[in-house]
Formats: structure tokens, C-alpha cells, sequence
């Protein structure tokens, strides 16, 4: 009779440690990915919502416009400041969100 000394191989309890520490770095990479994924679609709706309100910005400003108080513009060393008469355009966003944006004359 011959006797195998030594198996070779992995044993049971190796491989299932091995699959545990796969699976949670799996689940590791899986959870980047998704706040990732969730991430780059907020900032592509917040891009879209602030583009729309720039086009609405930029269609009223020749259509109605709030008179604004002048702007006093200063600069240091001794130079007087400068008064920048402008109009107020205000658009609502998704969300609610109110821009205002003043357009010099």
C-alpha cells in the first residue's frame, strides 16, 4: 500500500476565508461606484437646472427688468470710486431656488 504524506490543495476552510475577504472588498468597490454613479447624476441635474436658468437669466434681461440701486465700485490707493447703474433680472429654478442677476446699462 502507498500513502499520500501530502495532499496538495487548498484546504475547505481556506478557500471560504478567501471568499469572505473577496466578498466584502467586492462589496466595497460596489459601494464606490454606486455613491459615484449617484454623485456624477446630481451634479449633471444641478448643471442642467443652473444652464436653464442662465437661458431664462439671458431672455428676460432685454424683456422686463427691476431697476437696481447703483453699484459703488472702489479700488485702494486713492482712487475714487465708480457708480455702475444696472438693472436686477431675477429667474426661479427647479427647487425653488431664486438667481438674481444685474445687467450694467
Amino acid at each position: 500500500m502507498s500513502y499520500i504524506n501530502k495532499e496538495q490543495g487548498f484546504s475547505l476552510m481556506e478557500v471560504l476565508v478567501a471568499v469572505v475577504i473577496l466578498a466584502v472588498l467586492v462589496m466595497a468597490f460596489i459601494g464606490y461606484f454606486i455613491r459615484g454613479t449617484d454623485t456624477i447624476t446630481k451634479t449633471g441635474t444641478r448643471g442642467q437646472n443652473l444652464y436653464t436658468a442662465q437661458q431664462n437669466l439671458e431672455s428676460k434681461t432685454n424683456i422686463s427688468t427691476t431697476p437696481a440701486p447703483l453699484i459703488k465700485y472702489g479700488i485702494s490707493g486713492g482712487l475714487p470710486e465708480i457708480n455702475i447703474p444696472g438693472n436686477l433680472v431675477t429667474s426661479v429654478i427647479q427647487g425653488g431656488q431664486v438667481l438674481t442677476e444685474f445687467v450694467p446699462n
